[in-house]
């Protein structure tokens, strides 16, 4: 008996060892072949990212809370767009606190200043970014947060390892990503694809939320 399980295990692991380093190597080879949706157009910023429509099903101020945010926190909104959730998290940080809109896009950064001009909102600094480097100061944040940005992401391992070195010890990083759910599929990235790259990163999977009908939102911390 005690040989037919120690057998039953060999032959489990076996099976199962091949299939993970399989997922770890297709998470890896998917840095360089995946299909990346081009960056959003600023000329679609009203009728898009800054439509009325967009709270019912995006439910920002319910993502914004869950997030746990404080008082004098420092947050990145990475892939900030037309600022849809920097000037709620600016709102949720208060004036002792400070938010990174960070952007590739100048015409985007652009959209954010002239919003904090009218909006009088003074704690928000836009960064202009590159693919891979978020252009953050080296343990600035309590959070960073992105949405509706990790199918852009060309390598998303190597920003997410700038990103790391962003964050303050205890930090954490959220991602809100389409679900299956979505009828344009060049815009979903599987939730265990994200959860794999995130480890090839140095990332746990910490907490998930299950609150949005069209998106996962996954909150990831250091493994270290």
């Amino acid at each position: 008996m005690r040989l037919a399980l120690i057998a039953t295990f060999i032959i489990t692991a076996a099976v199962l060892f091949p299939v993970s380093v399989c997922f770890a190597a297709f998470a890896q080879d998917n840095l360089q072949n995946r299909t990346t949706r081009r960056p959003y157009s600023p000329s679609r910023i009203e009728k898009g990212l800054e439509s009325p429509q967009r709270e019912q099903w995006q439910q920002p101020d319910r993502v914004v809370a869950a997030l746990g945010l404080k008082p004098g926190d420092i947050v990145a909104d990475v892939g900030a767009g037309s600022g849809y959730f920097t000037f709620r998290l600016a709102r949720a940080v208060g004036s002792g606190g400070k938010v990174y809109a960070v952007d590739i896009q100048d015409e985007m950064l652009a959209y954010i200043r002239a919003k904090m001009q009218q909006t009088g909102i003074t704690n928000i600094i836009p960064v202009k970014s590159t693919p891979i480097d978020p252009m953050l100061p080296p343990g600035c944040c309590n959070s960073i947060l992105l949405v509706n940005t990790y199918h852009e992401l060309s390598d998303p391992v190597a920003l997410l390892k700038n990103l790391r070195k962003a964050l303050k010890p205890g930090g954490t990083l959220a991602i809100v990503n389409w679900n299956e759910s979505v009828t344009r599929k060049k815009l979903y990235v599987p939730m265990d694809l994200v959860v794999e790259q995130m480890k090839l990163a140095g990332f746990g999977l910490s907490k998930s939320h299950d609150f949005l009908e069209r998106q996962y939102f996954l909150v990831f911390s250091p493994l270290d």
